[in-house]
């Protein structure tokens, strides 16, 4: 559980304090939760958005380290085509 969200969600379940102090946060600003639980199908829906998001962030850190490789390929054929005309002239 890298994601800074991810943890605070595990230390908000594993804390009843903090999950209080949530409730109150938001009971401050209009949102009930007396209404009991979440149903299954509510719990799977919030699992399954967060599997989402971690999965996105995933593609973005890949996509990201491509983009690093390309980079660091065409630097270095440009560095060896330089060395190359050099040697030429």
């Amino acid at each position: 559980m890298s994601n800074p969200m991810m943890r605070f969600l595990q230390k908000a379940a594993d804390s009843p304090e903090l999950r209080r102090e949530l409730v109150e946060l938001a009971a401050k600003y209009g949102v009930d939760f007396s209404g009991g639980a979440l149903s299954d199908a509510e719990l799977g829906d919030v699992t399954g958005g967060l599997d989402t998001l971690n999965l996105q962030t995933q593609l973005a850190q890949q996509s990201q380290a491509a983009q690093l490789m390309s980079n660091i390929s065409k630097q270095l054929h440009d560095t060896a085509l330089g060395i190359i005309q050099n040697l030429k002239s």
